[in-house]
């Protein structure tokens, strides 16, 4: 009974960081930032990030700023992410990225088809039926997963700018 009582903080500390890992903290959201090429989880936050937690509609976030709770329509699932063309060269040699401020996407399932617009920082949030998904922005063409109730992140390469 005594090492039961004496097990019982270190299971109870387990069980609570589990859940609150699964979820990304108290609140359950997992912020993320895009770093040129691709979106990376962060903890601290950044100038301008993509928000999310299951079961709500993604949300793009300054700094400062608390997400919006906005919960996805049922049966569907959230997409973000944000177009932009890779930045590389130039005097520094260093990679970056431009948004491609309203920037038109084409998204298609089947004979489906639909098309959204960036924003003028590139990014785009969507709430879609779950299935596959192909996504064409000036001649790239990807594909992403939706699934109900869960977001995705997708990050769309428009081409090439070479910097001086």
């Amino acid at each position: 009974m005594l090492k039961t009582m004496a097990l019982l903080p270190v299971i109870m500390t387990l069980l609570v960081t589990c859940c609150w890992g699964e979820e990304g903290g108290a609140q359950g959201w997992r912020r993320f930032a895009f770093n040129g090429r691709d979106f990376q989880e962060i903890a601290q936050p950044r100038k301008i990030s993509i928000q999310l937690k299951n079961g709500y509609l993604p949300d793009i976030v300054m700094a400062g700023e608390a997400p919006r709770e906005d919960a996805l329509p049922e049966g569907t699932g959230g997409v973000a992410g944000i177009c932009y063309i890779e930045n590389v060269g130039g005097k520094q040699k260093r990679g970056g990225h431009i948004p491609l401020a309203g920037a038109a996407i084409e998204l298609s399932r089947g004979t489906w088809r639909m098309a959204a617009r960036a924003d003028a920082r590139g990014y785009f949030v969507l709430a879609l039926p779950p299935g596959e998904y192909e996504l064409k922005l000036f001649g790239f063409s990807g594909r992403f997963r939706v699934e109900a109730g869960k977001n995705a992140l997708v990050a769309v390469r428009g081409g090439r700018q070479a910097a001086d």
